[in-house]
């Protein structure tokens, strides 16, 4: 089970890790990143803040805390997360629009927690 600092740090990497991906997949910064450098630090803020909220819903009691908001939850963000990252169109619309991208900045984070309590 990973630690606070851990899960803080998953879920701010989380977005930047999307970034990385975007340019490693089509050889460019995402638009969006490339005209408003602010946009990245406020995803990597609300991938930092949803990579802590499942132990915010459910404060761990023991190592073996998992609930619903742990798996049920956290399963659904990595699998959404995975088939995004997969379909190459539905990618790319993810990190041209801010809302979306804020959005699956979310998702990522928590799907961070999930990755980092697994391993």
């Amino acid at each position: 089970m990973a630690n606070f600092n851990a899960h803080a740090t998953g879920g701010f990497l989380a977005p930047l890790a999307l970034v990385i991906l975007y340019f490693l997949r089509f050889g460019l910064i995402p638009p969006l990143i490339d005209s408003n450098a602010a946009i990245l630090l406020l995803s990597a803020l609300i991938g930092l803040i949803c990579g802590l909220l499942p132990d915010t819903l459910e404060p761990p009691t023991n190592p073996r805390h998992r609930g619903v908001f742990h798996y049920f939850v956290g399963t659904l963000c990595f699998a959404g997360l995975a088939i995004t990252l997969i379909d190459v169109t539905s990618f790319q619309s993810w990190l041209t629009d801010a809302s979306k991208f804020l959005f699956l900045s979310a998702v990522a984070g928590y799907a961070s927690h999930f990755a980092l309590d697994i391993f």
